[in-house]
């Protein structure tokens, strides 16, 4: 019964971990496409930006956090909780890169990177339920449940 727990949490930490990877990933495909005359302002200091993002991410996560225990979940909530996780990530991530001072010289980029990521990480969060609704029908990552009682509900 240990294994199983250990790979539930296991399941959740390579989730979160595809998260940060898209998430990154978006962020960098944004920033080549747009070119310099958008993106100039974080030339000098994209690490930093880029663990601002990330720091964000994880903060924003806190809010909304990814919900593995329920086995039926419909397409519409997972694209409302992504589209809900996503915005918080900007709004957080806006904010912070205002008190850097370079949010007001961003704007295009931000919104050019919250529309991508909304829909690449929608499809992404679909793709991952798919995954463990498959894994879950291989026989692994499931609850025991024991029901009690001699009536008709147990």
């Amino acid at each position: 019964m240990e294994l199983d727990r250990r790979h539930g949490f296991l399941i959740q930490w390579l989730i979160g971990m595809g998260d940060m990877v898209v998430l990154n990933l978006m962020f960098f495909l944004v920033y080549w496409e747009l070119g310099t005359f958008y993106t100039k302002a974080i030339d000098n200091n994209l690490r930093e930006v880029l663990l601002l993002l990330n720091f964000c991410y994880f903060f924003s996560l806190y809010f909304v956090p990814i919900q593995l225990h329920r086995s039926i979940v419909y397409l519409d909530k997972i694209v409302q909780r992504a589209f809900s996780m996503i915005s918080l990530l900007i709004f957080l991530f806006a904010t912070c890169l205002i008190f850097l001072n370079v949010g007001d010289v961003l704007a295009t980029f931000l919104v050019v990177y919250y529309v991508s990521t909304i829909v690449v990480f929608s499809c992404w969060r679909v793709f991952v339920r798919m995954l463990l609704k498959f894994y879950r029908r291989k026989g692994y990552n499931f609850k025991r449940v024991v029901i009690v009682g001699a009536g008709k509900n147990g």
